[in-house]
């Protein structure tokens, strides 16, 4: 997830709840732990860990969310290798530039994991599960329209009838991002999937500013497609996460309601993935493979 995309959406939000209203009586500001952490199969566990910001009247620029940056927590992950402390560091790849990660540990397809964050007297935990990777049938571009220099990625994706599935794309388009962002608009299950092979647009991933963003791709840009399974409670994370994203600027829509966490004690997420990854050069009507 692009976790600055998500301060501004918080900050969106807290300034259209006080469009309208002379006065607005603001409750204490009760911190809260916020975390943003996964671990897929075959790689290293990522997790940032920031403090909710409070709501208030004045501006507050971009740069001041690192002060919300916990540099000091204690983070864990248990697994089937035993409990493994994560280190802190910088990373200029994510927005705020710092996470927490290891080397001793990569993500196993049908094992459980438990985060546990500790920072002073504050203690949050999760736990979340891999579930087997799914694979792409192929990839292609295609053309906007005739004329247009503006392409889409279509997806071919197979789904097991037999079992409830969820799923959604990540992409990272080489020399534009520096990590991968959720696709815009990527999110399904397979009540989406009703024929043998589906056809589903891979769009580009949210930027900011949303007003002038646009889902497609430049000729020659080469495209990383990361295909991920994911349980039941972080396809309901990604649902509100969606709707924030494409409604909060709408003044005819109201995102009161908070995003949905599987963090125990503080909000954010813990995700276990499955994931599939295949790059794509645009224009092709051929899948490259793996990266």
């Amino acid at each position: 997830m692009n976790y600055k995309s998500l301060y501004k959406l918080l900050i969106l939000l807290s300034a259209l709840f006080a469009v309208g209203c002379d006065k607005v009586s603001y409750p204490a500001h009760d911190q809260k732990i916020v975390v943003e952490g996964w671990i897929e199969d075959g790689a290293e566990p990522i997790v940032i860990v920031t403090s909710t910001i409070p709501i208030t009247y004045e501006y507050q620029d971009i740069s001041d969310l690192s002060d919300y940056v916990l540099h000091w927590a204690k983070v864990t992950v248990s697994g089937p290798d035993g409990d493994i402390i994560l280190t802190g560091r910088k990373s200029s790849e994510y927005f705020p530039p710092y996470i927490y990660t290891t080397t001793k540990m990569k993500g196993k397809a049908g094992e459980s994991y438990r985060l546990r964050v500790d920072y002073g007297d504050e203690h949050v935990e999760a736990i979340t599960s891999i579930p087997q990777p799914a694979q792409l049938a192929g990839l292609r571009a295609e053309k906007m329209s005739e004329g247009s220099d503006k392409y889409r990625i279509i997806a071919y994706v197979e789904d097991d009838p037999s079992t409830k599935n969820h799923y959604r794309f990540f992409v990272k388009i080489h020399g534009k991002d520096s990590t991968y962002k959720p696709s815009f608009m990527g999110l399904f299950d397979d009540g989406l999937l009703t024929q043998p092979i589906n056809e589903i647009s891979v769009c580009r991933g949210m930027q900011a500013p949303i007003d002038t963003f646009e889902p497609y791709y430049d000729e020659g840009d080469s495209v990383d497609v990361k295909f991920v399974t994911m349980d039941e409670e972080m396809f309901a994370y990604w649902s509100d996460y969606e709707d924030i994203s494409m409604f909060a600027r709408n003044p005819f829509f109201h995102c009161t309601s908070p995003i949905r966490t599987n963090i125990n004690g503080g909000l954010g997420y813990w995700a276990g993935y499955g994931a599939s990854i295949y790059r794509i050069k645009i224009p092709s009507d051929q899948r490259e493979g793996n990266e």
